[in-house]
């Protein structure tokens, strides 16, 4: 049942993504080759720091009291470390939590959920059904 509850959301966070205008994402970095980017898509996390730089959050009322402004973001591929808080359906929240993973070239999902009664990362590639990593958060 949490799995499908984490794949639904998931299944949001991509039809709202994919919904988005052209020209919507944020590139990191204009000199680096499309065959070396990274396309992620934050579901239902808010992105505060990538690799030790801050990214811009805006204020809202929402459980965290923040938005991040990252929502589509092209970065280079290879290892990143991303600062975050989540909100989770049954409103759990975590914040300044963070995870470390190497992307290689294409296009992920990064979303918040529960696997196994473990909070975590899920990491989506070119399937929502089954993901390419689960990060589980240290307590």
């Amino acid at each position: 049942m949490l799995i499908l509850a984490t794949i639904l959301c998931v299944t949001f966070a991509l039809s709202s993504c994919a919904g988005a205008p052209a020209g919507t994402s944020i590139v990191f970095d204009e000199t680096i080759p499309e065959e070396q980017s990274v396309i992620i898509r934050f579901g239902n996390v808010e992105v505060t720091s990538y690799n030790g730089i801050p990214v811009p959050v805006r204020e809202r009322r929402t459980a965290l009291g923040f938005q991040s402004t990252w929502r589509n973001v092209i970065l280079p591929a290879g290892e990143m470390e991303f600062i975050f808080g989540a909100i989770a359906m049954n409103r759990f929240v975590v914040r300044d939590a963070s995870f470390r993973y190497t992307f290689m070239p294409g296009e992920y999902i990064v979303s918040f959920g529960l696997r196994d009664g473990v909070w975590g990362i899920f990491i989506f590639g070119e399937s929502v059904r089954n993901p390419d990593a689960f990060i589980p958060l240290q307590r």
